[in-house]
């Protein structure tokens, strides 16, 4: 599990690992009884630290921190005030915008 960045409140990050029949290994989080995901192999182990492949993502909708929205820049604006005005108007002429 990678966790970038903020402190799940509670439980919600907490993932109920589950040994079934057959050496498979099934991960939950704590808030879903449904294995949503299952052990494929080891990537890397080091101590304390084990890196694993599994079946597909897993996502805990109540542990994502809250992040502020991106500010909406205006680069041309930006762009005139610092002596580029002829790169902005070029840029707004070829609708080249967007990418920027």
């Amino acid at each position: 599990m990678f966790q970038a960045t903020g402190t799940a409140a509670g439980t919600a990050s907490y993932v109920n690992i589950t040994n079934l029949k057959g050496d498979k290994i099934g991960f939950a989080s704590k808030d879903n009884d449904r294995l949503h995901s299952f052990y494929v192999k080891s990537i890397q182990e080091i101590p304390y630290i084990f890196i694993l492949e599994i079946s597909s993502a897993s996502s805990f909708p109540k542990a994502k921190a809250p992040t502020a929205a991106p500010n909406q820049i205006n680069i041309v604006n930006i762009l005139s005030k610092k002596s580029c005005k002829s790169f902005a108007d070029l840029l707004k002429s070829l609708k080249a915008l967007p990418t920027f």
